[in-house]
């Protein structure tokens, strides 16, 4: 019976409530109005203009040096970090 009176109890809330939001209506374009003056504008999207496009790739460089292969100074056969 506890129940039955919760149900009967949450439906006339959720009537109560449709009642006294039937007659809500927002106006969007007084809103807009307002806070057009009040908010700063958004920026336009940033244009990235590219410089090679893809048919015409660039191609790889090399950074840095090569180094030389072998042991030039001669330290006994002890090989140093370059």
């Amino acid at each position: 019976m506890d129940l039955d009176e919760n149900q009967r109890k949450l439906m006339e809330f959720l009537a109560k409530k449709a009642e006294e939001e039937k007659d809500f209506i927002i106006d969007y374009s007084n809103i807009i109005s307002e806070l057009d003056g009040t908010l700063p504008s958004i920026p336009s999207k940033p244009e990235v203009e590219q410089i090679n496009p893809r048919p015409y790739k660039l191609p790889r460089i090399l950074f840095g040096k090569l180094m030389p292969k072998g042991d030039d100074e001669g330290d006994g056969g002890k090989k140093k970090k370059k």
